[in-house]
């Protein structure tokens, strides 16, 4: 998590306390907090002013068999700081942290393609021309001893060198040094880590004063409810790239020439900002733009944006899921009817009732625990059950959209038995009166378990129909 802290800092020492839930009734908090940073932009009188691009998060890179027996991989991530204009330009610098990284295991880190730290020495853990950004040392990536630190690495690379108006830095947990298709870190050498987690990269850019003006621009506009008669949501993305000479940056929005209003975006000290505007949608193709209207800067160039929006009726998804089926024998689960369960179980419950009118307490519990015998067949085995290995198996599932065009990104979640196994996202979005197929990869035990699957879990798409989002079954995988 990210918050300001402009108006809590003081000049000398400044104390930072993180309290948790560790050891409060239903908490499964740990305890972990590895590092508190904060970041702050200082003026001075050096006759040079700096641009900086922020970006916080947390990745978790991982390879296989990194959480149990659960076989997914993810081995690289990445982030662009888009806008640098270089005018004046002294120096660049690139300062990351990167969590949980292990000594002797390799890890990498390139920013615009150009690979960054120095190459390790050290042939007998390392392969050759491996780095090792992430050793449990803060900065001495780029030489030099270092700070000794525990799962926390903090490293700054001069990439003034490698800076252009676009900037790419990505973070690669190893690489496959001897060709054979697998990232491998418990090898004798390893080729990368078992787990790390890249969570803040910053960019800044050194200039002389006089060469940085006031430069807003508009980075992109998203739309939101944009369907025949509903009112939607026009977002334009407001970013000052140039010295702070006024927070807030009045936009017009246009709808194919006409301008509908206008809005206000505040970038503050982010110098990032929002002007958000409603319009009452129409069906059919529009033009879609946005403009400062802000006095004039050093750039124009990137003063307005535009994109095309084809506004149809509104969508409506539902699913129909198959079988899944096992990876390795291609064996398909079996779905169980509740029905077959239905009489007797209503039969030993309605028993339970009688019987606690008549008879004493101890009766009622011997009739209750006939009916959780009764029941029994049709409970979901946990998925953790002692003895069992988990396997692998493929989830077919098919979105249809009954309505108008759904936009990429709507989310597909999967649960089994109450527990959510797998999430993904439809990237190219679903015409209206077409359907997507999608074949997801579960992890669990052979037996039996329930498996319900819901497509726009988030409720961001508005649909004529939402009942009809969601599907549950129980079934027997082999």
């Amino acid at each position: 998590m990210s918050s300001s802290a402009t108006d809590l800092l003081h000049s000398g020492e400044n104390r930072v306390v993180v309290n948790t839930s560790r050891g409060e009734s239903g908490s499964r908090m740990d305890g972990r907090v590895y590092a508190v940073f904060v970041v702050a932009a200082v003026g001075d009188n050096s006759g040079y002013i700096t641009q900086y691009w922020i970006a916080e998060g947390n990745e978790n890179l991982h390879g296989e068999g990194w959480s149990g027996s659960n076989p997914t991989v993810h081995d690289t991530s990445s982030y662009t700081f888009s806008g640098a204009d270089l005018t004046g330009m002294q120096s660049a610098e690139l300062t990351t942290v990167l969590l949980a990284g292990t000594r002797y295991q390799p890890d990498y880190m390139t920013f615009n393609s150009n690979d960054l730290g120095q190459p390790e020495t050290d042939t007998s853990h390392y392969p050759e021309g491996a780095t090792d950004i992430g050793d449990e040392i803060c900065f001495d990536a780029e030489g030099g001893s270092g700070t000794e630190s525990r799962y926390v690495d903090v490293e700054s690379f001069d990439v003034t060198d490698y800076v252009k108006d676009v900037n790419t830095v990505v973070f690669e947990r190893g690489r496959d040094s001897n060709g054979d298709g697998v990232i491998d870190p418990s090898s004798a050498i390893s080729e990368g880590e078992d787990y790390i987690h890249p969570c803040l990269a910053v960019l800044s850019v050194k200039k002389k004063k006089a060469s940085l003006l006031q430069d807003l621009g508009i980075a992109g506009i998203t739309t939101a409810n944009m369907y025949a008669g509903a009112t939607g949501t026009l977002t334009a993305e407001v970013r000052n790239y140039g010295e702070k000479t006024g927070s807030q940056a009045v936009v017009a929005f246009y709808v194919d020439g006409e301008k509908i209003g206008t809005a206000t975006a505040d970038t503050g000290s982010s110098g990032v900002g929002y002007a958000v505007i409603e319009w009452a949608a129409t069906g059919g193709e529009h033009e879609i733009s946005a403009k400062i209207e802000s006095p004039a800067d050093s750039v124009s160039s990137n003063d307005e944006y535009s994109l095309a929006c084809n506004i149809e009726d509104l969508p409506d998804l539902s699913l129909k899921v198959s079988s899944p089926v096992s990876a390795e024998s291609g064996e398909a689960a079996v779905k169980q009817s509740p029905s077959f369960f239905m009489i007797p179980v209503l039969g030993a419950a309605g028993a339970a009732a009688v019987w606690g009118r008549r008879k004493k307490p101890g009766k009622i519990m011997a009739a209750t625990l006939v009916c959780m015998l009764v029941l029994s067949p049709v409970l979901v085995q946990p998925s953790f059950a002692a003895g069992l290995e988990y396997r692998e198996y493929v989830l077919p599932v098919e979105v249809l959209n009954e309505g108008g065009a759904v936009d990429p990104g709507v989310s597909l979640t999967v649960y089994l038995d109450g527990e959510k196994a797998a999430y993904t996202t439809l990237e190219d979005g679903i015409d209206g009166g077409d359907s997507e197929s999608v074949e997801i990869s579960i992890f669990t035990t052979p037996g039996s378990h329930k498996v319900r699957i819901v497509v726009d879990e988030e409720g961001s798409v508005d649909e004529l129909d939402e009942g009809n989002n969601s599907f549950e079954a129980v079934y027997e995988f082999p």
